[in-house]
């Protein structure tokens, strides 16, 4: 009887341990991610790589493969342009450009600068 209770004992703590060091993020299908966490970390290798890489979306649709800022969701180039521009252009169509952080219009439509000296 004693001998049943260390077992499960064991048994237990082998689980969390092996609970414990399971990369914790979630895959495509939803299903959680089955490899080892990187130690020290809660992510595997790959999750790791994937929380580093930059967040943004490039003109032709696909993911930046630059490593993002330190702390940030997005590279260097990236970071600063984080939003669409509010304007309008001349044929009624949405600017396409980003705007910088905290700012509503891009460079060309941005009110608060000056006009550019010809």
């Amino acid at each position: 009887m004693k001998t049943m209770m260390i077992a499960e004992v064991c048994l237990m703590a082998a689980m969390t341990v092996a609970a414990a060091t399971q990369c914790m993020a979630k895959t495509q299908d939803g299903s959680q991610c089955k490899r080892e966490a990187v130690e020290g970390r809660k992510l595997c290798w790959q999750h790791v790589k994937a929380a580093a890489q930059c967040q943004a979306t490039t003109e032709d649709g696909t993911r930046c493969k630059r490593e993002a800022v330190e702390g940030g969701k997005y590279c260097w180039q990236h970071a600063k342009a984080v939003a669409q521009c509010a304007a309008v252009t001349e044929d009624g169509k949405k600017c396409t450009r980003k705007t910088e952080l905290g700012k509503k219009f891009c460079w060309q439509h941005d009110k608060d600068k000056p006009p550019a000296k010809k």
